[in-house]
Formats: structure tokens, C-alpha cells, sequence
């Protein structure tokens, strides 16, 4: 029995060890009833404001990083099948979240719920 414990221990430890966080990467918040997304990318810490449709409203993206009192927002405003992305050096493996709203002449509305990973 104790040869059992040992080695589920051992294997417990070999894959925690290795293993990386477990929602650590990309995420992506979508407008919605469509029109675009927000996305986090984790290579070079991106944070991008997608528009996807002609329906003359803009899409923006609001992010936050509780744990280093960070937060932000801006808006692409270029049209339709275009991004905008601005980079920034988070440290690793704190929780990002981020959420995806249409704007329309500077004002914020129908904004998805925040969507989470880690840096």
C-alpha cells in the first residue's frame, strides 16, 4: 500500500513539475450579435480590437490585470475586416482578463463578459 501512495506522489509531482499553466495562452471575447472580438495573445502580450463587419460601428476592447492594478481600453476605429493591436509587458503568469463592446461616437455598449487566461 505504501509502494501505491509512493508512486502516485512521484507521478503527481513528475507532472506538475513540467506542466505549464493550465489556462495560460490566447483568449478571445466576441461582440455580441456579432461585429467583432477582443483577443489577448499571450507571444509579445497583444492585446487586439478586431472589427469584423460594415455596420459603422466601431469595436473596442477593455483589459485588466487585477493583480498589477493595470487596466486599459481603447477602440479601433480603421473599419471593417481590420485590427488594431497594441503590445505591453505584462508580467508572467498573472490573470488578464478581457472583454469585447461595439462602440459607436466614443460611447461603449453591448460589451461581452470578460474572458480570462493568464500572461
Amino acid at each position: 500500500m505504501r509502494r501505491l501512495f509512493a508512486a502516485a506522489a512521484v507521478a503527481t509531482l513528475a507532472v506538475t513539475a513540467f506542466a505549464g499553466p493550465a489556462d495560460a495562452g490566447n483568449v478571445k471575447a466576441k461582440v455580441p450579435g456579432g461585429g467583432g472580438y477582443g483577443r489577448y495573445v499571450d507571444s509579445g502580450d497583444k492585446v487586439k480590437a478586431c472589427d469584423t463587419d460594415a455596420d459603422g460601428r466601431s469595436v473596442g476592447v477593455k483589459w485588466k490585470v487585477p493583480a498589477l492594478g493595470r487596466n486599459g481600453r481603447f477602440a479601433n476605429d480603421r473599419g471593417s475586416g481590420t485590427c488594431k493591436t497594441r503590445n505591453y509587458g505584462f508580467r508572467e503568469g498573472k490573470v488578464i482578463k478581457v472583454k469585447a463592446c461595439q462602440v459607436q461616437s466614443g460611447r461603449w455598449y453591448t460589451c461581452s463578459r470578460w474572458k480570462r487566461t493568464r500572461t
